[in-house]
């Protein structure tokens, strides 16, 4: 997911249309849709989480076909894509809040909603940062801080452990 999105976003920033953000947003729901499916499997069902994957990648691919048919009708709905991207970053906390993981360090995952988290703002307030910060950009700054929150899963990867009283469900 993370090389297809460096992909998809490389392809979008040479040529930006709605034809080629396709491929990024195309990209990233693999992303969301698979952290969200680790995490259920960490903290809830490691079962559940493998049988779910699937269904939501192919969820996640679908909302963003359905918003460029809709765009290029002229409507442009992106609600059910909203709702693929934003749904899992606001569950995903409670799931932490209320489910112990069956690993070790769990600031990890907190980490990279973080950093999810200010990529957002970073590119919701793009033109306030660039006025404020001439040479760079909300988009910029959301790309960075984006790449240390692949860098802090991959650490999470590297340096979480399996907790010695779970058993998988």
């Amino acid at each position: 997911g993370v090389f297809l999105t460096g992909l998809g976003s490389a392809y979008y920033h040479m040529a930006p249309s709605n034809a080629t953000i396709l491929w990024d947003r195309l990209a990233l729901t693999l992303l969301f849709m698979a952290f969200f499916s680790a995490v259920w499997g960490e903290h809830i069902s490691a079962s559940a989480a493998v049988k779910m994957v699937w269904p939501l990648v192919g969820l996640g691919l679908a909302s963003v076909v359905y918003w460029y048919i809709t765009e290029t009708r002229g409507r442009g709905d992106l609600r059910i894509y909203a709702a693929v991207q934003f749904l899992p970053m606001v569950l995903v906390p409670l799931i932490l809040i209320f489910y112990r993981s069956r690993l070790t360090g769990v600031g990890y995952v907190w980490g990279i909603l973080a950093a999810y988290g200010i990529a957002k703002t970073a590119e919701v307030l793009d033109r306030a940062i660039y006025d404020a910060l001439p040479g760079f950009s909300g988009h910029e700054i959301k790309h960075w801080v984006a790449a240390v929150g692949v860098f802090v899963y991959y650490l999470a990867g590297v340096k979480r452990k399996r907790r010695k009283s779970q058993v998988d469900t």
